[in-house]
């Protein structure tokens, strides 16, 4: 052998020897990346090679799958093959854990074969070295059959199990499962109308599935399954991901299946309200929700309470605060473009010459933005319109007129404004509730934070003063304006009998005439559009135009439009060719004030002195009214307060409550007051009129129990000799009741009247006329006020629910109670007997709420809010007009109608069923027994309070009221002196015929008796009569001390008094069945028959 073959023999043997070292380096390293298969214990356990129904995939298609099993520990079989014998997928990275199943679906997309049906193929898991780990030969199958493996053999069976075991139990568990009440998952959220609460990573809204781990680790969710269908609960397999502990996972059910590469994840079913939502755990429990529909965005939310519906609080906790943080969520803080103001068409302001709706976006970053993918919307549909690309520059304003031709909607009280940026998320929202005429919703920055208010119109400009003007400028047209407006005139232009009526002043400010009759004028009221007369206008001349709706005793040589204008408010629109020229918006008007504008500017403002025909400079326009920094209110526990004043031009103010003007104090700075304190302010802008007078009442530390009412008025006009209402005067007569004294008189004065709520809120602060109130109780020291709302002093109505959701919530007036002939006794007879009688009975009453009043500021004792009993009162009650009420009082002789009733039943013989029949056509019977039998029972001795009304379709009813004068003799014989023929006395104008008439009647009087016997036992008893006082005497108990020391009698002499009401209660009934007994001169077999006890 040559030398050079040993050395080729020594170098394959190194090789040899290199091979082998690294071999066993590499096996070595091989055993720690896999588990060979003598040791690896996972199976191929169950082979579906014609899957139609069985179970679909997570993108819900129906592919062949192949189950595998692991009986043994944790296996990781990264690197292991599954193969049909020419093609292998490789598992990357795949741990099963011990007794997991795992279903593997086959196709080309997924491993890159599948199976064959006919049984042709093979399967082979093999582990990394090639070595089999299990095996199976295919067999022939049909659709859904499937091949499982036990005992060590494959057998073909037709009741597929995937994921459980193959016995009778996973096949349960797989077809049927268990119905549990919870699981380690929680459905915690499902949102059926996803209308504007989450979108998904393209923005489309779809309805959502919320997952909750309620547990203390991280879920992993391989083998959860969700389906809208209890019968298929293996629809959609969740995506092998984790939800954190505490955390939510969300699931867009759109019917796309597929996991965005944003993490979205997306169901291949969608939801409705007829089918369960059914979640599976791997164990194959599960739970079912029933999803639920209550309105776009309510979702049905897991609550400690259980599921109930609640606004969306997608990805939070299901409490006020998540859903709070969920919409907090949506909205980008940063978004360059904001909604700066809305317009509503009921703000009557026009817009490029029509009143339209209109959006103000405002860029406020330093960088210009395209609105291409922006979108504007009213809470229906977040895309409901798309903006036109258009570049807004920083600093800039974008007007986008808003309605069905241009956006696609129109704005309500109802909507929310959204602006949605590209990237779905929005602008702060809108809400569109508020407005007011002449205000858009408009937003201020302070720095940090945007707020919206109601301001003065200033689209395309800056929401400031400044901008405003520039809007109005913007606007003024050039040649007719609407120049001058009275909607409460007394005084001005009026006609041959002094009447008075509403006006509206042309302006020509052009160069050229104007012809009128090119115009029209339409009444912002009801849109009605009126021709003007065939007048010619020169430059700088002006004409006047009398409203009124008859043409009757008008001022001679006006001309006239036949509408008129509402004091409370009201537009007018000069119109041509359609189009809106000029307008004017008129607030609130009263006293003869006016709404104009001076020469040569748009905006417009209250004139005190108002100048028809005449120019009018800056002088005479009234200033604008001043504002508190502090709401007026009661304010308890305090030290003090601190009180600041603002507005333009100069302050000032009284606290005497005199009227202010420029000789009274100056406002210098904040106000410190540490006692009950009324303020009235004016302001004086240079070169203007006084403002209107600005009231305001702080109760401090008054500590009320009760709703407080605030008086405030010129003293003299309460205490003044003169013109007092509250005092004497010096024309009274001598004799009682001092007839031709001030407080005689039927005379209103300008007043305040403001309510403060129990909680010191202010619930209502208007103008009204002030008045006494009452028959005799005039007399009295403590009197009674009626405050009247008229469109000489403010509103003509207070619209406040004063008695709360049960009563009416708009009066003419009300009355301020003082008890009457009882306000210095019990305080409280006529309140517990007409509740008691409105409660049990349902008779007409004047509802009532006690309240302590102050006037100007003194406290002025414990009184009863009360509705006044007029015809308003019955329209209110009714349901009916004004105008369809007719009202009696007394005798009800002064009433045509009633006087004929009296005559009929006075002159027929009412025990005859025909006259009978025709006198309880005209009334109400039963609430006419129901009041006589009252009267009666209480013993009210005066009876001239009596009023009774009818309207259009309905009879005479009898309403009670002013019962202070009973409930004070119990064993006073009432039935004698009430019942007998005739009338009481020339006083008491309460006539007895009709009542004495109708007892002629069997059938009535035996239908009185049975009404009057159950009235005793179920309303006037001793139980329920005793337990209203109490309630009354608790309601006022905090406050009666400070009210006896006021107006007497002393606090233990009103407990007495008290006290003898109670023992009314307790002894009247004796004494009245007695009465009624003898009466009727009745057995007490037939009184037993009724209904008495006796």
């Amino acid at each position: 052998m040559r030398k050079t073959d040993n050395l080729l023999i020594w170098i394959l043997m190194g090789a040899l020897a290199l091979c082998v070292a690294l071999g066993l380096r590499l096996d070595a390293d091989m055993q720690m990346a896999y588990q060979p298969a003598e040791s690896c214990q996972v199976l191929i356990n169950e082979i579906c090679a014609k899957n139609e129904t069985v179970i679909a995939d997570n993108d819900g298609k129906y592919r062949d799958y192949i189950e595998l099993y692991n009986p043994g520990p944790e296996t990781n079989l990264s690197g292991y093959r599954l193969t049909d014998g020419s093609v292998s997928f490789r598992f990357d990275s795949l741990i099963l854990g011990a007794g997991e199943y795992r279903l593997l679906f086959l196709g080309s997309e997924t491993t890159g074969f599948s199976l064959s049906a006919s049984g042709r193929d093979s399967i082979q898991l093999q582990d990394p070295t090639g070595r089999i780990v299990s095996q199976a030969k295919l067999q022939s199958v049909m659709a859904d059959q499937v091949m499982v493996y036990g005992n060590g053999v494959w057998q073909l069976s037709d009741q597929p199990t995937p994921g459980f075991s193959n016995d009778r139990a996973g096949r349960t568990a797989f077809v049927t499962g268990t119905a549990v009440d919870s699981l380690d998952l929680q459905i915690s959220e499902i949102l059926i109308a996803n209308r504007m609460s989450l979108p998904d990573e393209q923005g489309i809204y779809s309805d959502v599935v919320e997952l909750y781990n309620p547990g203390d680790t991280a879920l992993r969710l391989n083998g959860w399954c969700l389906s809208d269908q209890a019968s298929q609960r293996f629809r959609y397999r969740l995506p092998d991901v984790s939800i954190a502990a505490g955390g939510y996972l969300l699931i867009h059910c759109d019917g796309e299946n597929y996991l965005s590469d944003e993490g979205t994840i997306h169901a291949n079913f969608a939801l409705n309200a007829q089918e369960a939502l059914c979640l599976t755990a791997p164990s194959g429990d599960y739970v079912t929700v029933q999803p639920q529909y209550s309105g776009d965005d309510i979702s049905l939310t897991l609550t400690e309470d259980g599921y109930r519906l609640m606004a969306s609080s997608l990805g939070f906790s299901n409490t006020v605060q998540g859903c709070s943080d969920a919409l907090q969520s949506r909205i980008d803080t940063a978004s360059p473009l904001v909604i700066s103001e809305v317009l509503r068409n009921d703000a009557g302001v026009p817009y490029e010459g029509r009143l339209a709706e209109a959006v103000e976006l405002y860029n406020r970053s330093s960088i210009t933005v395209n609105t291409a993918g922006w979108y504007l919307s009213d809470g229906g549909d977040p895309y409901a319109y798309a903006l036109p690309a258009a570049k807004v520059a920083p600093g800039e304003f974008l007007v986008i007129p808003v309605g069905q031709q241009t956006t696609g909607f129109g704005l309500s009280g109802d909507d929310v404004l959204y602006l949605t940026t590209p990237a779905y998320r929005f602008s702060q929202p809108v809400a569109c509730s508020e407005t007011r005429p002449g205000c858009s919703i408009s937003v201020t920055f302070d720095g940090v934070q945007m707020s919206y208010e109601l301001m003065e119109v200033s689209l395309g400009y800056e929401n400031t003063q400044a901008g405003i003007r520039l809007f109005q400028e913007s606007a003024a047209p050039r040649g007719l304006r609407l120049n001058e407006a009275m909607s409460s005139n007394s005084t001005y232009l009026t006609g041959p009998y002094g009447n008075a009526t509403d006006w509206v002043e042309f302006y020509n400010d052009g160069t050229t005439a104007v012809q009128l009759s090119d115009y029209r004028l339409m009444d912002g009221m009801n849109g009605q559009q009126y021709p003007l007369p065939d007048l010619v206008l020169n430059p700088g001349a002006y004409a006047v135009i009398l409203l009124s709706e008859s043409d009757q005793n008008l001022r001679a040589g006006y001309e006239w439009l036949p509408f008129g204008l509402s004091a409370a408010g009201d537009g007018l629109y000069l119109m041509k060719d359609g189009m809106i020229e000029d307008y004017l918006l008129l607030p609130a008007l009263y006293g003869d004030v006016a709404w104009g504008r001076p020469v040569g500017k748009q905006y417009a403002a209250k004139i005190g002195t108002p100048t028809p025909e005449r120019a009018k400079g800056e002088e005479a326009l009234m200033s604008q009214m001043p504002t508190a920094d502090l709401p007026q209110g009661a304010y308890n526990d305090v030290t003090g307060l601190s009180i600041s004043f603002s507005g333009p031009g100069q302050i000032y103010y009284t606290t005497d409550c005199k009227e202010p003007d420029q000789h009274a104090q100056p406002y210098t700075g904040p106000i410190w007051i540490t006692e009950t304190t009324v303020f009235r302010v004016i302001a004086y802008e240079e070169g203007r009129a006084g403002s209107e007078i600005l009231d305001l009442t702080y109760l401090v530390n008054e500590e009320h129990g009760i709703t407080a009412v605030c008086l405030v008025a010129d003293p003299a006009d309460i205490w003044g000799n003169y013109d007092g209402i509250y005092v004497t005067g010096d024309y009274a007569s001598k004799e009682f009741p001092y007839y031709g004294a001030n407080y005689w008189r039927d005379t209103e004065q300008p007043a305040t009247a403001t309510l403060f709520e129990t909680d010191g809120s202010v619930g209502f602060s208007e103008r009204c006329g002030l008045k006494i109130f009452g028959g005799f109780s005039r007399v009295q020291a403590k009197k009674s006020f009626a405050c009247m709302f008229r469109n000489r002093f403010g509103n003509s109505s207070l619209d406040y629910p004063l008695f709360g959701e049960e009563g009416i919530g708009s009066f003419e007036s009300f009355v301020l109670r003082s008890g009457g002939q009882d306000a210095t006794v019990a305080k409280i007879r006529d309140e517990v007997i007409t509740s008691l009688a409105s409660d049990y009975l349902g008779l007409p009453v004047q509802r009532n709420r006690p309240a302590v009043l102050y006037l100007n500021g003194q406290y002025w004792g414990i009184y009863y809010i009360r509705e006044k009993l007029n015809e308003q009162y019955v329209a209110g009650n009714f349901n009916t007009a004004k105008e369809n009420v007719t009202l009696a009082q007394q005798s009800g002789s002064n009433v045509p109608e009633y006087s004929a009733l009296l005559k009929y039943a006075q002159q027929h013989d009412l025990s005859d069923p025909e006259c009978y029949a025709y006198v309880c056509s005209q009334i109400n019977v039963d609430n006419y027994m129901d009041y006589v039998i009252t009267q009666l029972w209480i013993e009210n001795t005066d009876l001239g309070n009596v009023k009774f009304f009818k309207t259009t379709g309905m009879p005479w009813h009898w309403a009670l009221f002013d019962t202070d004068a009973s409930m004070r003799n119990p064993a006073r014989n009432s039935v004698e002196k009430f019942l007998r023929p005739g009338i009481v006395s020339s006083e008491d104008n309460w006539s007895r015929l009709l009542v004495t008439r109708l007892l002629q009647n069997p059938q009535f009087q035996d239908a009185f008796l049975r009404r009057m016997a159950w009235q005793l036992e179920n309303v006037w008893n001793e139980k329920i009569v005793v337990e209203r006082i109490d309630r009354y005497c608790q309601l006022l108990k905090d406050d009666m001390k400070e009210e006896c020391a006021r107006w007497n009698p002393s606090v233990r002499q009103w407990e007495k008094n008290v006290q003898e009401m109670r023992n009314f209660a307790s002894r009247r009934n004796d004494y009245f069945i007695g009465h009624v007994q003898t009466f009727f001169g009745l057995t007490d077999k037939q009184m037993r028959a009724y209904g008495f006890e006796v």
